[in-house]
């Protein structure tokens, strides 16, 4: 199985436990890893036989600050499920960290990471 690999996109969110963080936009980190075949794309050299990353960049970016969640958790399991809604992506990982955790006075990274895969009654 080929990968696609998005690494360190950079985005604002609000997601979080305490009720400042859903006000004030903090930090996330993503990566993806998108395993499809890629042999067509390949071949072709052509952009339809694959998938567009770029459009997929701006959707993750999008639905992270669209949104918000109390758990990273969350976030990271619906992005995976967002991402696997395009049904040539076999299976997805996918890493979230918050930078700027927080606890009492505290900052702290905290990163989630999931892999999912497409169940096959989707396919």
């Amino acid at each position: 199985m080929d990968k696609i690999i998005l690494n360190n996109i950079q985005v604002m969110g609000k997601h979080g436990v305490n009720p400042v963080e859903k006000l004030v936009k903090q930090p996330f980190s993503i990566d993806v890893a998108l395993y499809t075949d890629l042999s067509a794309a390949a071949a072709s050299d052509d952009l339809a036989d694959t998938l567009d990353y770029a459009k997929l960049y701006c959707k993750i970016r999008s639905f992270v600050e669209d949104n918000s969640f109390q758990l990273l958790e969350t976030l990271t399991s619906r992005l995976a499920g967002m991402i696997l809604e395009d049904k040539r992506i076999a299976k997805v990982r996918i890493r979230v960290e918050k930078s700027q955790a927080r606890l009492d006075n505290m900052v702290f990274p905290a990163a989630i990471e999931m892999e999912r895969k497409q169940r096959p009654e989707d396919r």
